[in-house]
């Protein structure tokens, strides 16, 4: 009796249909709204909460607003590494390094005020991106150990309590 039950648990899991196209296009739609106002929402937060706790804008970008803006291929690249797909994590993340830096970065230079960014750019972040990358391309060539995930999430962690420190000083001046 239990295994007639297990088989037509199987056989409905079978028979189920896959999605259309238009389902997975209406689904997608619906995603990319939630984040367009999920956007608004986060924006609005990190400037209050940064503004209550005295963090000039740069820490707060680099902080607050990069880790909930980013979130969401977070999720995709953790899913990733979880179910041992690394080449979805490492493309997931690349990826998205390369659309920030040419796209949104071109798009600043291009419309923005170059004054507000020699401002709010600090060589100090410019070289930790510069180095993140070459440490994420070290570490494609030659193959992740778990040590090395330890080594980033130290040095990540060191970047944050300095960007709040250097933040705090910028607001004292």
């Amino acid at each position: 009796m239990i295994k007639a039950q297990k088989q037509s648990k199987a056989v409905k899991v079978i028979n189920k249909r896959p999605k259309t196209m238009r389902q997975h296009v209406f689904q997608l739609a619906l995603g990319l709204a939630a984040l367009l106002v999920s956007s608004y929402i986060i924006a609005h937060s990190a400037s209050t909460i940064g503004h209550e706790l005295a963090l000039s804008g740069t820490v707060v970008g680099t902080t607050i607003l990069s880790l909930a803006t980013t979130l969401p291929e977070k999720f995709v690249a953790i899913l990733g590494g979880a179910r041992h797909q690394p080449g979805i994590m490492v493309a997931n993340t690349v990826g998205s390094n390369i659309f920030l830096v040419t796209l949104c970065g071109g798009v600043l230079f291009v419309w923005g005020d170059a004054s507000q960014l020699q401002v709010g750019f600090t060589l100090f972040e410019a070289t930790v991106m510069w180095l993140s990358a070459v440490v994420i391309f070290g570490i494609v060539l030659m193959g992740g150990r778990r040590w090395m995930g330890v080594v980033m999430l130290v040095g990540y962690v060191a970047f944050l309590v300095v960007e709040i420190l250097n933040g705090r000083e910028l607001d004292d001046e």
